[in-house]
């Protein structure tokens, strides 16, 4: 692979919508909805919604290492499913994307994601998006947005730090968090 390279997004990722069937009442399937994604790019799987007791097209279940591309929103976040859980179904507000067989081993997922979800990219989604309340990314747009490809190893290093920087962050909200409950409880105890 040479040094550097542009590619539409299409050319190295097959990219697939969310399902958008009926949810009929059970548990077999768990549904991500756009709250369950935070913009930093962390899935939340502790209160999504469950459905269906019929099985549902295979192509709708998130697999390891896919990419979720929230569409429909605001911030368009991002991030690549690390968990092996087979019933997790991403909603009709995300595009599903996952690297092409014959780039599997040239092209780091990580890397699309943070890639996706730098500032260039961003731009260039809101100045396509189109809707009023909410703005929503069209298939087409995402296909054509142009990736910067580095070698392989420069995107382990760019995936490597952004996943670190996404640890740190968790860590430090969780402790602002605690940090805001005890001075929440010592200032009421000076009061009461």
């Amino acid at each position: 692979m040479e040094l550097f390279k542009k590619m539409k997004l299409k050319e190295i990722c097959e990219i697939r919508t969310g399902y958008q069937g009926k949810k009929e009442e059970g548990h077999m399937y768990k549904l991500i909805n756009p709250t369950d994604l935070s913009n930093s790019g962390l899935i939340n799987l502790e209160n999504t919604k469950t459905f269906g007791e019929k099985e549902i097209n295979p192509k709708f279940i998130l697999k390891k290492q896919e990419i979720l591309f929230k569409a429909k929103s605001s911030y368009n976040a991002v991030s690549v499913f690390k968990g092996n859980d087979q019933n997790i179904v991403p909603s009709v507000h995300f595009f599903i994307l996952n690297i092409k067989d014959n780039f599997k081993k040239e092209i780091n997922p990580e890397y699309i994601s943070w890639y996706l979800g730098e500032e260039k990219a961003q731009k260039h989604f809101k100045k396509l998006a189109t809707g009023m309340a909410m703005p929503i990314v069209r298939k087409s747009d995402l296909e054509d947005l142009e990736v910067n490809i580095p070698s392989l190893e420069v995107q382990d290093k760019v995936a490597q730090v952004q996943q670190l920087f996404l640890k740190e962050k968790k860590l430090l909200e969780e402790l602002i968090s605690i940090k805001e409950k005890q001075i929440k409880s010592v200032l009421s105890n000076l009061v009461n």
